[in-house]
């Protein structure tokens, strides 16, 4: 009865109740049963469970510990009530920061209730949660989704919408969405899981409290003040009420209406509350606990904005110490706390220390990030990952700004830029080659269904992503199907998960492969931090200049003033004004080191990524081309690629294609879902929304010059290499499920063909649904979208073009993408080069049929012309000076040499 009792008080919330009526039960047992009866330990459970609900964890331990050990004795190891101790106690010492003791008690109890209880018990559902927590404390959030996830799932289907388990996992799950930055997906689930608290469990319930906090925090983050405030104000009031002044939920709720005055500039309000905070917390739980922790870096960066260095410096430095012991040095909170204190050191003018602190976090962010990339199914989330930590640069670059900052600092800069810019394109990259190299027979079966599953998914964006059945959720339900195979692939390789977690490219290395006279010119936006206020200014662009032997790093100027001018040369790649400008910022810094070079490789970011930089005017009205041999890359990584295992050899030349009876088309919907966080908009998307949307309804029409086109070239290839194949694939030939077929890769493919970029009015997360080609029967395929014959970006990624020297689109605007920050265009670059292409040629604007076949064959005369070598960039130069300079055959000057670009190593 007294059992009963203390539950009924604790579902009510009414905890003075719930205690009094467990402790009077345990007592009563003991004397009545005996230690050892089941009874007496669950009134030892009960009690122990309530003390560790009101925050008396030091007492509920003892009691936790005995009903655990007891409940093995008596009852067995897998019996439901002891499943039910291990999650106690497991929840006890996560909340006491004892987190490597608390995982193997929760992983246990869950495959425990696995077996004994099944998949969908509700004790199971309760694990499924209890082991997602753990994770997401230990900034584990990649794996603790799933489990969130299907918890959730589970007790809608098991217990219903507004029963108080299912509502504990609505919460937690908005919870996690909120704390990895998906705001808009946080929302709605946290909202429904407080309206729901209130109505079911009432105002005063912890419960209710811990979702009015976390709405507030939603409410923080999004940056509505305004509305955060009643919401903190009625949470620590009420936490005060129910749990008291020293419960930790209490204090969490006193920390975050001071972090809300300190987010206000109510500086002043917002000290005495952490004070308190932090005070109580050493009090309450430990000097090392993890809240504490974060209480001590929370009252640190306040004293950091109010210019009180000397008092944050000691606090930043506690709090980084404790959390590499606590967390370990890879956890989110430590890097934080050690990013806080690098910054302090830095306003304090000492360069060199904070250099030597982002050094030593180098490693671990890397590592932090390699996880989580491994474990976020999202594709979203994992973009959002990589940009989110972009503090790091911001700092590294802008220490190695600062006046006599020294090689060290340099150095720094450079490896951050080498290491962190494209570093999701790698991954994705590095699992298609373990798919197409097929060792690990599950990698093999894994990589042939994401194939179809990619081409499903093209087939039904394409139809304006409604399924067979009319569903307006079919591309959400795919996609996800999708990302969850594709982890899976990636976890199916040992070699994956490594590689993944140690990152192998370093910055000697890149020095000791550049060739004498030649340098790398990396390009990357950042934002500069202002040691005196400690605020990041607007974005620029930051030039990290390596050679053989030196390091220089140069501000760039800012990114608004080079947008505008791509923007023009873009629209009209012959304007002088735009191009003298762009070469004025971007390489007139480094016109000096350029007269001593043979050779620069740059590697741009963000929108440049989209800029001709060989037509860029320098003042005395020559181009960039004719100064110097520019050779652009994704990422100065591009240049330790190793060469393949096989290299592959032949010519496939797909030109001519018949694309069928143009008409009225169905244009396919761009889906309006966006992802959260930094993302750079395309240059000119909305005039090319509108030509490649028009493309669509009208349908593709013939390229009569295409089919000629493809027919030279193969004649100078066969002429040129005459031991090498040579196919030619025309008319109805040209098709995409032939491509998709190819048995092996050849050196060359050529694509003479229509390309398109579908440009989205908001970010997309699958972006290679967006770019694309057409091939045999394409406008069929716009009218009936179960027919092959348009070939997207997501789809090229599964070509089998391992070892393939260049791939050429002859084909109009396919160097267009979603430029992303830090991973460059994900377009039909990006696709081909995942598919295994070393190098990809391709157009910045449209181009003419017969101009693209005149252009390309003086490429080929030029690349096939070389002797005892390959070298395609060298090859492109030559064919770009032609044009240049020649007074015959094409007009002298004609832009349409400045609408190819190569990217590669």
């Amino acid at each position: 009865m007294l059992n009963r009792q203390a539950v009924s008080a604790h579902g009510r919330g009414s905890y003075p109740e719930a205690v009094a009526a467990a402790e009077q039960a345990a007592a009563l047992a003991r004397q009545a049963f005996g230690a050892r009866d089941p009874r007496t330990l669950t009134s030892l459970n009960n009690l122990g469970f309530l003390y560790h609900g009101q925050g008396r964890l030091g007492e509920a331990e003892p009691l936790l510990r005995e009903a655990l050990q007891l409940r093995r004795e008596v009852l067995g190891p897998r019996h439901p009530d002891t499943l039910a101790s291990l999650n106690n106690l497991a929840g006890l010492y996560r909340d006491q920061g004892r987190l490597g003791e608390a995982e193997p008690l929760l992983r246990e109890a869950l495959e425990g209730a696995r077996a004994v209880l099944g998949e969908r018990h509700p004790d199971t559902l309760a694990s499924l949660n209890n082991l997602a927590l753990l994770y997401d404390t230990q900034g584990r959030l990649g794996e603790a989704e799933p489990l969130l996830r299907e918890a959730l799932e589970g007790a809608r289907a098991v217990l219903g919408e507004r029963h108080p388990d299912t509502l504990v996992s609505l919460n937690n799950l908005g919870a996690l969405y909120l704390a990895q930055g998906r705001l808009g997906e946080a929302e709605p689930l946290l909202r429904e899981a407080l309206q729901l608290r209130r109505e079911v469990l009432g105002e005063r319930h912890p419960s209710t409290l811990t979702g009015l906090n976390n709405l507030a925090s939603l409410y923080h983050a999004q940056g509505r003040l305004g509305e955060a405030e009643p919401h903190f104000r009625e949470a620590l009031r009420l936490h005060r009420e129910v749990l008291g002044e020293r419960h930790p939920d209490t204090l969490i709720s006193l920390a975050n209406l001071a972090l809300l005055y300190h987010a206000q500039g109510r500086l002043g309000e917002a000290e005495p509350l952490l004070r308190e905070a932090l005070q109580l917390h050493r009090e309450v739980l430990s000097e090392r606990h993890p809240e504490t922790l974060i209480s001590l870096a929370n009252l640190a960066l306040l004293y950091h904005a109010q210019g009180r260095l000397g008092e944050a410096e000691p606090l930043y430095r506690e709090a980084l110490e404790g959390a590499r012991a606590v967390l370990g040095p890879a956890h989110p909170s430590t890097l934080l706390f050690q990013l806080n204190h690098v910054s302090t050191l830095a306003r304090q003018g000492r360069v060199e220390a904070a250099v030597r602190q982002l050094r030593a976090m180098e490693p671990h962010l890397l590592s932090w990030l390699g996880a989580e990339l491994y474990s976020s199914e999202s594709p979203g989330v994992r973009r959002q990952l990589v940009a989110s930590q972009a503090n790091f640069q911001h700092l590294a670059l802008s220490l190695a700004l600062q006046p006599g900052a020294g090689t060290a600092a340099a150095e720094l800069a450079a490896s951050a830029v080498l290491r962190f810019k494209g570093l999701q394109a790698e991954e994705e990259a590095y699992l298609a080659r373990i798919a197409r190299r097929g060792t690990d027979p599950r990698a093999r079966d894994l990589s042939q269904e994401i194939a179809g599953l990619r081409g499903q998914l093209a087939r039904l964006f394409h139809s304006g992503g409604e399924g067979g059945d009319g569903s307006r959720d079919a591309v959400t339900n795919l996609t996800a199907r999708l990302a969850a195979r594709e982890l899976a692939l990636g976890r199916v390789s040992r070699d994956y998960a490594q590689h993944l977690q140690v990152r192998g490219t370093n910055l000697g290395d890149l020095q000791a492969g550049l060739a004498p006279r030649t340098a790398l010119l990396e390009i990357r936006e950042y934002r500069p931090f202002d040691f005196r206020t400690g605020r990041l200014g607007p974005p620029r662009w930051a030039g990290v200049l390596v050679s053989g032997d030196t390091v220089r790093v140069l501000d760039l100027g800012p990114v608004a003033d080079s947008t505008a001018a791509a923007a023009t040369l873009l629209r009209d790649i012959g304007n002088l004004s735009a191009a003298q400008s762009l070469h004025q910022q971007l390489i007139a810094p480094v016109a000096s080191d350029l007269a001593g070079l043979d050779r620069l490789f740059i590697a741009p970011d963000g929108v440049l990524h989209l800029v001709p930089f060989a037509a860029l005017g320098a003042p005395d009205g020559r181009r960039l081309a004719e100064r110097a041999d520019i050779r652009l890359l994704q990422t100065g990584r591009d240049l330790l690629r190793p060469a393949p295992d096989r290299p592959a050899s032949g010519l496939v030349a797909l030109g001519g294609i018949e694309f069928g009876q143009a008409g009225p088309q169905l244009a396919a919907a761009v889906p309006a879902s966006a992802t959260s966080g930094p993302v750079v908009g395309g240059v000119g998307a909305a005039e090319l929304r509108s030509r490649t949307e028009e493309a669509f309804r009208a349908g593709f029409g013939p390229l009569p010059h295409s089919g000629p086109e493809v027919e030279a070239i193969a004649a100078l290839y066969r002429l040129a290499r005459r031991n090498e194949p040579v196919e030619v694939w025309t008319g109805r030939e040209a098709s995409e499920a032939r491509l998709k077929a190819l048995p092996l890769p050849p050196r060359v493919l050529h694509l003479a063909t229509h390309g398109f970029y579908r440009a989205p009015t908001q970010p997309q997360d699958r972006p290679m649904l967006l770019a694309g080609i057409a091939l045999a029967g394409a406008n069929g395929a716009l009218r009936t979208a179960d027919q092959d014959g348009v070939l997207y970006a997501i789809e090229a990624q599964d070509l089998n073009l391992e070892g393939t020297e260049l791939v050429i689109l002859s084909a109009c605007e396919t160097a267009r993408g979603q430029v992303d920050y830090g991973e460059g265009v994900s377009g039909l670059v990006r696709a081909l080069r995942t598919a295994g292409a070393r190098s990809v040629l391709v157009t910045l604007q449209p181009v003419g049929d017969r101009s693209a076949s005149e252009f390309m064959e003086r490429f080929y005369f030029h690349w096939l012309g070389q002797a005892g070598q390959s070298d395609p960039a060298a090859a492109l130069r030559a064919a770009q000076l032609e044009y240049i300079r020649t007074s015959t055959g094409p007009a002298a000057g004609s832009p349409i040499w400045a609408q190819f670009t190569l990217v590669g190593g």
